[in-house]
């Protein structure tokens, strides 16, 4: 049982798992390798080894390979089994894609307590073993796409603000209350009408959401994002 949750947080965690999966790929594994694979600066993996050594989950010299103690390959495994289960759920069951599943999935194994997690996997479990289970599963997966289909049509016309991970949208125009500094900035940023985007990430309260567009990611503050008008569109 994981007994940890919450002490290092989505960010270290996700280090972890990352430096898990490289070390299986690679002879060594050094700060550029994690950079590289995760797409951020080598200052910021620096500051997450240092804080990843003091707790004792890995094993790091300046400028020298990097490693998981016996207890950071435990953590790290934990994170990468519920990683996997939790995208199976969502994709199986659920019928959500391929790529949003992976990045609820990526969020969500960091925040679901013991009992909770092991429930989600119960249901799993169920609708793998019981033998009524392809019928109740075929029904449930109708009844989600029949709502989703509802909502989808509410909200075909929608801002940044509410949408979620994985959707992708086509700027429609600014709210008519918008800030004209507001305006003035986010033009600035590429939030131009007729331009495709898509959520990648969206903090825990909702506030900041990431989005990626134009082959780059933006970070935008809620009141930000509810001034982008926005029309849903199909992965």
């Amino acid at each position: 049982m994981r007994t940890d949750l919450y002490v290092l947080g989505e960010s270290l965690e996700d280090y972890l798992e990352e430096i898990m999966l490289a070390t299986k790929e690679l002879n060594k594994v050094r700060v550029t390798d994690i950079a590289d694979r995760m797409g951020v600066k080598k200052s910021s993996v620096n500051s997450a080894m240092k804080k990843l050594v003091s707790e004792g989950y890995v094993n790091h010299e300046k400028y020298g390979d990097i490693g998981l103690t016996k207890q950071g390959e435990e953590l790290a495994e934990q994170i990468y089994q519920r990683h996997k289960s939790l995208k199976l759920f969502l994709t199986e069951i659920l019928n959500v894609n391929e790529k949003t599943a992976a990045l609820n999935a990526c969020t969500i194994e960091h925040y679901l307590n013991e009992e909770t997690y092991r429930r989600f996997m119960y249901l799993y479990d169920f609708f793998q073993e019981e033998e009524n289970s392809k019928h109740l599963l075929s029904q449930l997966r109708e009844y989600i796409q029949e709502k989703s289909d509802l909502l989808k049509a509410s909200r075909s016309t929608t801002t940044i603000k509410h949408l979620r991970i994985g959707e992708t949208a086509t700027i429609k125009g600014y709210a008519l209350d918008t800030d004209p500094e507001y305006k003035s900035k986010l033009l600035r940023m590429g939030l131009i009408k007729n331009t495709k985007l898509k959520v990648v990430r969206v903090a825990p309260l909702g506030d900041p959401i990431e989005i990626s567009i134009n082959n780059y990611h933006i970070i935008l503050r809620k009141e930000e994002a509810k001034c982008v008008e926005v029309e849903l569109s199909d992965e």
